[in-house]
């Protein structure tokens, strides 16, 4: 179990089982110009995936409570294991509900379910581990309990012969693994994990990936109300008891960029409602490395409404022609938190409730509280220089001045003369390069958009208004064509240089649909996180960054840097660069906010397409709400400007904008002159600051939907709001709430 005190206190070692020794697979990194850490692996065709499996299906399913045997107890929570599957299980005394780690209906012909799987390389084939059918069949569990937990040690093997090997007697091209599943129960919580460090495979032979109780509280059924929670956005819930036929299983990578595969997530937590009953998941070890998937009974040859997480233990990249593998796999554990719920606290405002304490405990989240005044802040980014083109050969970029300092002085005062008396400045495109900053080593402010003395004058204002005032910084990202130098880049496992398509909001007016900037290498970010220091150590102003609350990557230039060190490296340097001055943090991902101020572009909204059957909650607001100031795109940006504003007080977010001072020829840039924008921007600031600015330090106890379209919020003091999105208004307990519109109730 993870008592560090934190997500990323994990050793990344070279791990003997990756080592590989098949013949005339492997060349020469340097023959192939890929990092020595890195093994190639040539083929003909994709890996082939091969199933490692027994007859043993009867192992797949718990089919009754006859052969549970009780092991510990805390609170109101007691731990069970089942005999026959060689199965952890879970009960709410209570309520005398069960959590079972596998299905209890069904046939075990049919499903694939079992307490931990494996993806392995052996002999450059992947094979496939379950415990269930590689071990439990096979008879080679050994279950060992004690007054806090019961401990599952599952050898596997790609037969009954193999299984029954040890690590003594196991040889080199055998399929065969060793793992123990910890369960432990801690003040009425459940910590699952696997120690990779103590985990054994037969020589020559590398695992990939592991899923851990990807079936816990799997259903075929559901009731109406019952839900899965996933971390999609601001999150989302699954109703499994509404049809939906469009529905296809969703993946979500913690911490991860987005892809045409995978949604990204920056809350490690999920989980499942049934009836009165509910548990929140939270990934407390190896969260960097996690996957959580989520399917629904119906779709896609599911069987089960049930959601789990998978840890890429080495990174792997599968080609048509050659593999590249890492030559380091995790070392650390692996460990997922199971926090039960009841009653009323049985959905996701209780799950909400749950993820704050867990990651206040293990030090991931503060126990601060927003430090209210009597306003809220209005978050508004200017933007100095935007980009022209993204042109990978010109030497130079080509900026157009939009906000010099002097303007953004202007546009602050006439805010002010509007009666908006606290404002948080993020102020974009200072740095070299504009909007596309150039690499953080040459970079400083930009003399164009006015001297020294007009910039300390726009700080001086804002310092004596009770202002905040923020400079926009990349610290990890360089434009493509100013990019850092060979020695200062990261590096992809095939030997390319690191680099991510970053949106450009000017896109169709200054500028192409995103920018692609080339990442910097891990071993540099210490000295990044310097002169960023260096830069802004002359001015009162404090720092958005605005790549390291997104962006996470392993490095294979150099001496290679895991997912996890990178991790560790940008917490550590959030830290430094917030010493002494104010932070605010784009996008918000959960293991390096702890030091920020404010959090910006924050998720108000699930990335995934809405239906009747998958809804947004604000999930991740109840979560950071009160510890946080926060706010979601720019109101400005919005297709619906009104929603975009109904969303933001709903989710108890700081109404935001984005303006630039100076018109273009475009009529397309009105959506951004501050002109056009600036008496709907004062209209909405007074209105949220009205409903929310006396409720900034307070927790959101409870949000639920009160019919189609309407919905309510309420504060731990006992103020409510209503929001109707509808177009009819609508009265609930007495109160008319208007059509596109909100009421507060104290």
């Amino acid at each position: 179990m993870n008592s560090s005190g934190g997500f990323f206190n994990k050793k990344i070692v070279k791990s003997a089982c990756a080592l590989f020794c098949a013949a005339g697979l492997l060349l020469s990194a340097a023959g192939c110009g890929v990092s020595s850490n890195v093994s190639v692996i040539k083929s003909d065709t994709s890996l082939k995936v091969t199933e490692a499996t027994s007859s043993g299906e009867s192992y797949r399913l718990i089919e009754d409570n006859t052969n549970l045997k009780k092991v510990a107890s805390s609170g109101l929570i007691e731990l069970y294991f089942d005999s026959v599957t060689m199965a952890g299980v879970v009960r709410e005394t209570s309520k005398d509900k069960y959590w079972y780690a596998l299905p209890t209906t069904g046939t075990g012909t049919e499903n694939d379910s079992s307490v931990v799987s494996a993806t392995v390389l052996s002999g450059g084939k992947i094979y496939s581990l379950n415990s269930q059918d590689n071990s439990v069949a096979f008879g080679t569990v050994e279950a060992k309990s004690d007054s806090k937990g019961l401990y599952m040690t599952y050898t596997m093997g790609i037969d009954a012969k193999t299984a029954a090997l040890t690590s003594k007697t196991v040889k080199e091209g055998s399929i065969w693994l060793q793992l123990t599943v910890n369960y432990v129960l801690q003040d009425g919580s459940l910590f699952v994990n696997i120690d990779m460090s103590k985990t054994l495979c037969a020589p020559g032979m590398t695992i990939l990936d592991i899923s851990l109780l990807d079936s816990f509280g799997a259903a075929a059924t559901s009731a109406a109300d019952d839900y899965i929670l996933v971390p999609d956005g601001s999150g989302a819930i699954i109703k499994t008891g509404v049809a939906d036929e469009t529905y296809e299983t969703l993946n979500f990578g913690v911490y991860q960029q987005a892809d045409e595969d995978t949604y990204s997530a920056i809350v490690p937590a999920f989980g499942i409602k049934q009836g009165d009953s509910a548990f929140a998941a939270i990934i407390s070890s190896g969260a960097e490395l996690a996957t959580i998937t989520a399917e629904r009974a119906g779709s896609d040859g599911a069987l089960y409404n049930r959601t789990g997480v998978e840890f890429n233990i080495t990174p792997y990249s599968l080609g048509k022609t050659q593999t590249y593998v890492g030559n380091e796999s995790y070392d650390g554990e692996i460990e997922i938190c199971y926090r039960f719920l009841l009653g009323n606290n049985a959905g996701y405002v209780g799950m909400a409730v749950a993820t704050r304490e867990q990651l206040i405990r293990e030090s991931v989240l503060s126990t601060k509280t927003v430090s209210a005044g009597e306003d809220l802040p209005l978050v508004l980014s200017l933007i100095g220089k935007g980009v022209t083109s993204d042109n990978p050969t010109s030497l130079f970029s080509s900026t157009k001045t939009l906000t010099t300092y002097t303007e953004a002085l202007d546009i602050l005062t006439q805010l002010k003369s509007k009666g908006i008396d606290n404002i948080a400045l993020r102020y974009k495109g200072v740095l070299d390069g504009g909007l596309n900053q150039a690499d953080i080593f040459g970079a400083d402010m930009m003399l164009t958009l006015g001297t020294k003395s007009s910039f300390n004058d726009l700080c001086n204002y804002v310092n004596s208004q009770n202002f905040s005032i923020f400079i926009e910084t990349n610290v990890l990202s360089s434009a493509r064509y100013n990019s850092f130098s060979s020695g200062n880049s990261a590096y992809s496992m095939n030997g390319n240089r690191l680099s991510l398509a970053f949106d450009n909001e000017l896109a169709g007016i200054y500028g192409g649909e995103y920018f692609t900037r080339t990442l910097l290498a891990s071993d540099k970010i210490d000295d990044a996180a310097e002169q960023v220091i260096d830069i802004f150590e002359d001015t009162t102003a404090g720092i958005s960054l605005g790549d390291m609350g997104k962006v996470l990557y392993a490095d294979f230039s150099g001496d290679y840097t895991s997912r996890t060190e990178t991790a560790n490296i940008i917490s550590d340097q959030t830290k430094n660069i917030s010493s002494g001055r104010s932070l605010m943090v784009s996008g918000g991902n959960f293991y390096m906010i702890k030091n920020a101020n404010y959090i910006s572009d924050l998720p108000l909204s699930a990335n995934a397409t809405e239906t009747a059957a998958y809804e947004s909650v604000p999930f991740v607001s109840m979560i950071l709400h009160g510890i946080f100031d926060y706010s979601g795109t720019p109101i400005n940006y919005a297709g619906d400007e009104k929603a975009a504003f109904l969303r933001s007080i709903e989710y108890g977010a700081c109404p935001s904008f984005e303006f630039v001072y100076r018109e273009n020829d475009d009529e397309s840039d009105d959506a951004i002159v501050y002109t056009h924008w600036m008496n709907a921007a004062a209209k909405y600031y007074e209105e949220a600051n009205d409903a929310l600015s006396d409720l900034r330090d307070k927790r959101i106890n409870s949000h639920y939907m009160v019919a189609e379209g309407v919905y309510c919020t309420e504060y731990s003091t006992g103020s409510i709001i209503y929001v109707n999105y509808t177009a009819a208004d609508y009265t609930v307990n007495g109160v008319n709430v208007p059509s596109m519109d909100f009421v507060r109730i104290n």
